[in-house]
């Protein structure tokens, strides 16, 4: 699907969330002020400021796997997850105070980080390509965050948002896959960071992997084309 805006709306969208960043002061829900908004619209937004933020000497370091959870899902009226940016600067270190001044109305989630030994190409479609990747799993803790007043969010504008992205921690033991729950897969890449909300390792079966293997796989390749897209221009 491709987005159903103009791009000044876009640009316009994703300027109004980059303001937050500068002022601390939340906005209005991105699906009010530019209704009719749909998800690939949404990651456009997302990506103009991936785009500007890389410009600006940002470094990516990984991506975030979120809306992992079925009831979540269900809640913002969607049947996939999302995934959102990590940059080397939302990184706090393990022990570290994390800076507030950066956050608009954050909250804290346990999460699994995955890390790659090598990058996966466009051309992945397996999960047996993404096990043979993944050199060992951290425990994580994500302070998300939401640039949209009192966290009215959609599916449109957390995606928007940087699927609500805040700062990060990676704890310092690290495990093979095979540790890791007994689970054979696991995800992302570089340093990803894979939503466990609600997920808890009994309830990790077969269909709760599929799902996040989906996503994993459908946001290599989306990445990638990123990738190859900005070494063209």
């Amino acid at each position: 699907m491709t987005p159903n805006a103009s791009d000044e709306a876009i640009n316009a969208a994703a300027a109004v969330l980059r303001r937050v960043y500068s002022t601390g002061e939340p906005c209005a829900p991105i699906s009010d002020t530019f209704p009719g908004q749909t998800p690939p619209t949404a990651y456009a937004i997302q990506e103009v400021n991936t785009r500007k933020w890389l410009a600006e000497g940002r470094r990516l370091l990984g991506r975030k796997i979120g809306l992992t959870s079925k009831a979540v899902q269900e809640q913002l009226g969607v049947d996939q997850p999302d995934y959102g940016m990590l940059f080397a600067d939302m990184e706090v270190n393990d022990g570290a105070e994390a800076d507030m001044s950066r956050l608009v109305q954050p909250k804290i989630e346990a999460e699994i980080a995955l890390v790659l030994e090598r990058d996966l190409d466009s051309h992945c479609s397996s999960m047996a390509d993404v096990i043979a990747a993944t050199a060992y799993a951290l425990p994580a803790l994500e302070i998300v965050d939401s640039r949209i007043r009192n966290w009215e969010i959609s599916i449109v504008d957390t995606i928007a948002d940087n699927a609500s992205s805040g700062l990060f921690v990676l704890g310092r033991t690290a495990r093979k896959l095979d540790k890791l729950y007994s689970l054979t897969a696991s995800n992302p890449i570089t340093t990803w960071i894979l939503s466990m909300e609600s997920l808890p390792p009994s309830s990790l079966n077969n269909s709760g992997r599929s799902i996040i293997w989906r996503a994993v796989l459908r946001v290599c390749v989306k990445r990638q084309n990123f990738i190859e897209e900005k070494s063209d221009e």
